[in-house]
């Protein structure tokens, strides 16, 4: 959501209070059919929009639009379906949106605060960076928040209640969830990091190391595996032992830099995981290598 949408259109209080306790399956035949009328013209006139085409609004729509087919041809409940569709219309119209308070709505104390804080939680990310980086997400959560709302004051329909909490926590989730920069797999091939038969990090091939180095500190919850191999020249075992020493030299590096070694998890293959032919020169210099490999992002 951007900031300059977070603002609240309020439909006018008698509207609002229009869609609790029930909807149109507890009203006379009459108003029903009226309500039915209105909620077909208001579901219409939203559906007919011209559909927005930023992120955020797009999302928002969408999923206006979808609770509102589902009031009126699933459930015959015109009054929310009169809300949702006249929210998608007020999305598409330019005008600006925002979850509905726990004030317009008739709610028990404890429904009240778990919304109200959802709301809160809800704002504060989608105000800010995350909602930049994310408007899809912002505006889906935004409709399934109001979806959530509207069945939790009926308070009669566990299910459907459930699944508009569950999609709006599932995109507050989303929006919540740090952000941690990827790491990408960096592979050392030896050809560039060392010599034959040799173990030492040369000191003109250590740009990689240093912007891996950079990137792990600037990401402390990130940790990393370093698996050290060789060609298949030389005995299995002194090869196990050489895979060994190049691993820990490039683990001892990126340590002296400053990443704890309690973030990295090192290992040694030995000539058992070629990623070329060793029948040349060229394929045993790109088998004499140390991959990094990214293992985990910490909660």
């Amino acid at each position: 959501m951007r900031l300059s949408r977070v603002v609240m259109v309020t439909a006018g209080a008698a509207f609002v209070l229009a869609s609790c306790s029930g909807g149109d399956n507890f009203r006379t035949l009459g108003t029903k059919f009226k309500n039915r009328g209105d909620a077909g013209e208001t579901y219409a006139a939203a559906t007919s929009a011209t559909p927005p085409t930023g992120a955020f609004e797009k999302a928002a729509y969408d999923g206006y639009v979808g609770h509102a087919k589902y009031e009126y041809e699933s459930m015959q409940d015109y009054t929310d379906t009169i809300f949702h569709a006249r929210r998608a219309s007020a999305v598409a119209g330019g005008q600006t949106v925002a979850p509905q308070p726990t004030s317009e709505r008739v709610l028990t104390p404890e429904h009240a605060a778990e919304l109200s804080e959802a709301r809160a939680r809800y704002m504060a990310v989608a105000q800010g960076e995350p909602g930049q980086r994310l408007p899809a997400v912002s505006g889906r959560a935004m409709a399934d928040y109001d979806c959530w709302i509207e069945q939790q004051e009926e308070n009669f329909q566990p299910d459907d209640i459930a699944a508009c909490r569950d999609a709006f926590y599932a995109g507050l989730a989303e929006l919540e969830a740090p952000v941690v920069e990827e790491v990408d797999v960096i592979s050392l091939s030896s050809d560039v990091l060392f010599e034959f038969d040799k173990y030492e990090v040369r000191p003109e091939f250590t740009a990689e190391l240093d912007a891996a180095a950079d990137t792990l500190l600037a990401n402390p919850d990130v940790t990393i595996r370093i698996d050290g191999h060789t060609d298949s020249i030389g005995t299995e075992e002194y090869n196990m032992g050489l895979s060994e020493r190049r691993a820990n030299a490039v683990a001892d590096y990126l340590e002296a830099a400053g990443v704890a070694r309690d973030r990295m998890t090192v290992a040694w293959f030995g000539e058992s995981q070629p990623i070329a032919s060793n029948d040349t020169a060229e394929g045993r210099a790109l088998n004499r290598r140390v991959d990094i490999d990214l293992i985990q992002v910490g909660d």
